[in-house]
């Protein structure tokens, strides 16, 4: 019997989990910047219940594939996200008249710098996940 593939190892009950603690995420977020939202302080918690479960996402979708096809695969499922999302900031960064430092952080998002500034302060999640 050959290995399983990526549909026979999914499980959804994990992904329910991680979309939840992105949405805690999300709404500490918006409580923190854009006023008081009740009940949004422990959106924090997201944050690590996020990596947890993605860390055993991604070891258990990296098992049976060889480093160069694991990271292959990785860089083309994150990186267009990554590009078109640090685009559309840098833009409203222009829009809003943001231009301090903005090329070099526009470039430090498009690759995944391992340390920031980026344009959205958000983007320290992603090198540290890579």
């Amino acid at each position: 019997m050959g290995a399983a593939n990526d549909q026979d190892r999914h499980i959804l009950g994990l992904d329910l989990i991680r979309f939840a603690a992105a949405a805690l995420v999300m709404v500490f977020h918006y409580g923190h910047d854009i006023g008081p939202i009740p009940l949004s302080w422990p959106g924090w918690i997201g944050v690590e219940v996020f990596f947890v479960l993605s860390g055993y996402v991604i070891a258990a979708s990296a098992e049976g594939s060889a480093p160069g096809s694991f990271a292959r695969s990785r860089i083309v499922r994150l990186m267009p996200a990554v590009w078109l999302c640090s685009s559309i900031t840098a833009a409203l960064c222009l829009f809003q008249g943001d231009y301090l430092d903005l090329a070099s952080r526009y470039l430090r998002s498009l690759t995944l710098w391992p340390t920031g500034p980026w344009v959205d302060v958000v983007l320290w999640t992603l090198p540290v996940e890579v």
